[in-house]
């Protein structure tokens, strides 16, 4: 962390407090049914995701990698969902550890308009302990978790969870 300026160093150590991620991992990660507490997150179009624009949404996280070419389809998939869903209570994130501006080329390269984060572990370590990619997450409008699904999904098992999305006002799936 030393390369890191000590005014980032503090916001990072203040997102990891307000996760309960401060000097330890979580005591399990996440299960259906159990609620997520985001964190803050920078995206890479320079908007900050505070835990207060999660509410009254649903949300599609998708965890991958640039060199995954099965993570390179899945997110294809969820643009198209992505793209279908705007303004319908459906949120698409990508998150990945992978180099900030790498990512902004490959999201540009790939076409892909979703909202995504190059700093996902705090995320990532909240949501799953699981290594695989691409992983998918669902939470719904009241920030419960509603699937977590290991691995590349076809074109029609993404646009299922299109069922998620949340009117306004409304609670559960459609």
């Amino acid at each position: 962390m030393n390369a890191v300026p000590a005014r980032r160093r503090l916001g990072l150590l203040l997102a990891l407090a307000a996760t309960g991620l401060a000097g330890a991992a979580p005591a399990r990660a996440l299960q259906r049914g159990d609620r997520l507490v985001p964190p803050p997150l920078p995206l890479l179009d320079g908007r900050r995701l505070r835990p207060q624009d999660w509410a009254g949404q649903a949300w599609v996280l998708s965890f991958f990698t640039l060199d995954c070419p099965y993570c390179q389809r899945h997110n294809a998939r969820l643009d198209t969902l992505s793209r279908r869903m705007a303004g319908q209570g459906l949120q698409v994130l990508g998150v990945t550890q992978d180099q900030p501006e790498a990512v902004r080329e490959h999201l540009q390269r790939h076409g892909l308009g979703f909202a995504a984060t190059a700093q996902g572990a705090t995320l990532r370590a909240l949501v799953t302990a699981r290594r695989i990619v691409p992983f998918t997450a669902v939470i719904d409008g009241q920030g419960v978790v509603r699937e977590l699904i290991p691995g590349e999904m076809s074109d029609d098992d993404v646009q299922g969870l299109a069922r998620w999305a949340q009117p306004s006002g409304a609670s559960g799936p459609l």
